[in-house]
């Protein structure tokens, strides 16, 4: 989508993904009247649309939705600066680090009794990843230019990956501590309603203070594209706000049916698929290295979940 605006608006894109949390009203909104009629051929004293709508208020656990909005829009924002100062391969090798940092989280929140398994495939998955990323690296072409290798590092570890875990951990506290309830498809859709919505306020925000001025360019640039590809355009559109969405809700959802450490290892296994994909898309040529990164990180994941 990039290739077809001119000039390209990167903090566009990152909007656009925060602002899909528009798309997940009408699904909360469905989960909430399934609810309604089901108390109310269950339960004694069934609760209104207005009250499972002010819950999140009237419980208190609003505060914890911001909080996993702001550390997603944080993500986002790091990931936007991480890039401007390191190389490609590097972001990716230090964002690896994921994996060890939610492990450490889920024992200190969890006390989880991990095996020799989950440590063997943790450790797999680390290796699978740095061999793509050290395969990547050979053949990237870096502009030294703005490269500042320290706080780029700094901020991938603590913007990027420990935000991202971090939010991952607070999902799976919530319903450990019994705050969300697993069986209710309401609560599901509350935490990605309302995660999304902050995230997209993180993101305005941070588009306002830091683009430098992007988006007196947006209206135009759209309008141009728009009359220039507009099949193209609107697919583009569409299909960034839908995304980030969805991914918010698959990402909840994996964490609530099973645990943020088996997030984490499938978001790594999914950056091994996406680098496999444009390789087999673009005809782009994988080296050794870099195939035998693959392979060891499906393995990897196939161990952890055994």
């Amino acid at each position: 989508f990039q290739l077809v605006l001119h000039p390209q608006l990167p903090w566009l894109l990152a909007v656009l993904g925060g602002i899909g949390f528009v798309i997940v009203i009408p699904v909360y909104f469905y989960f909430c009247v399934k609810r309604v009629w089901y108390e109310k051929r269950e339960c004694v004293s069934p609760s209104s649309l207005g009250d499972l709508f002010m819950a999140p208020y009237s419980t208190g656990r609003i505060k914890y939705h911001i909080l996993g909005g702001v550390l997603t829009g944080c993500q986002l924002l790091s990931i936007s600066f991480a890039l401007k100062m390191l190389p490609g391969s590097t972001f990716t090798v230090v964002r690896g680090s994921e994996l060890l940092i939610t492990l450490s989280l889920s024992i200190f929140f969890f006390g989880k009794p991990y095996n020799l398994y989950h440590y063997t495939g943790v450790a797999a998955m680390i290796a699978g990843g740095l061999m793509v990323s050290m395969a990547t690296a050979q053949q990237e072409e870096v502009d030294r230019n703005g490269i500042n290798v320290a706080a780029g590092v700094a901020i991938t570890f603590f913007g990027v990956a420990f935000t991202s875990c971090s939010q991952a951990v607070l999902v799976e506290w919530l319903y450990h501590n019994n705050v969300m309830v697993k069986k209710r498809y309401d609560h599901l859709m509350e935490i990605s309603l309302y995660t999304t919505m902050w995230t997209a306020i993180v993101l305005l925000v941070g588009t306002y203070f830091f683009s430098e001025g992007e988006y007196h360019m947006w209206t135009e640039t759209i309008s141009e594209t728009i009359a220039a590809s507009p099949v193209t355009t609107w697919l583009c559109l569409i299909g960034l706000t839908i995304s980030r969405a969805l991914a918010m809700t698959t990402k909840v959802g994996v964490t609530v049916h099973s645990d943020a450490m088996f997030n984490r290892s499938l978001t790594t296994i999914r950056r091994v698929c996406q680098i496999s994909s444009m390789a087999i898309l673009f005809h782009e040529h994988l080296s050794a290295l870099a195939l035998i990164g693959i392979l060891v990180s499906i393995a990897a994941s196939s161990l952890y979940a055994a």
